[in-house]
């Protein structure tokens, strides 16, 4: 795709995966309520399933797009051009607006479904809405700078340690988020003779810390 097509066609795309890829793992991980772990775990799955189906879909492109789609995949932050980060930047932050007002609702439900649902909560329609604002930004930045792995698993608990908060506000996990991509990129670009591409470097930091979240879920479960 080029030119409009490209422009409208990636990020109706991204959207509309990110929705179907969020309902899925939803659906899958909720067993009478959601577990962070377990949600995680299904979201690895649903990842591993949509990276298959990806690399099929590489091999049917010629050398150039294909080359061109991994790169993006990789996750980089060079040659974006205002044309597509601009409506992207106002897209985000009017969902980024639409999270932060719904915090308050969200650090109720932190305190358990009961106690959430006694102060008047309605925990079903909280859960979804932040989940359907969190795939639609996640989507948002995937238009610009690709998949950055980890980015969103370890930008929140940088936040709480930052914030001694065991629910960090929206607007700091955000701000800590993007801060960690602007060091990852100069890191990525200055660390080597070679520069290499921003995903590489939250995928260096984020791996570790998702198998500690791993081998703490097998703790929890024995």
């Amino acid at each position: 795709l080029s030119g409009v097509a490209a422009a409208v066609g990636m990020p109706v795309a991204a959207f509309g995966g990110g929705l179907v890829s969020g309902v899925a793992v939803y659906l899958l991980a909720y067993r009478g309520g959601i577990d962070s772990y377990r949600l995680v775990l299904v979201g690895l799955g649903i990842n591993g399933l949509a990276v298959s189906l990806t690399t099929w879909l590489l091999t049917l492109g010629d050398v150039t797009s294909a080359a061109q789609a991994l790169t993006w995949m990789t996750g980089s932050l060079n040659g974006k051009d205002w044309p597509l980060v601009t409506p992207m930047a106002f897209a985000a932050a009017a969902l980024l607006a639409g999270a932060i007002a719904s915090g308050r609702w969200l650090l109720l439900t932190s305190l358990g479904e009961d106690t959430a649902v006694g102060l008047g909560t309605r925990v079903g329609t909280v859960r979804v809405t932040a989940l359907t604002l969190a795939v639609l930004l996640a989507s948002v930045g995937t238009v610009v700078a690709g998949p950055l792995v980890f980015v969103a698993l370890a930008s929140p608990q940088i936040a709480r340690i930052l914030t001694g908060s065991a629910v960090p506000p929206v607007a700091v996990s955000a701000l800590t988020g993007a801060v960690f991509v602007l060091l990852a990129d100069t890191v990525a670009a200055n660390a080597l003779p070679v520069a290499l591409p921003v995903g590489v470097a939250t995928a260096v930091v984020g791996a570790p810390y998702l198998i500690y979240l791993i081998l703490r879920y097998q703790r929890r479960l024995t």
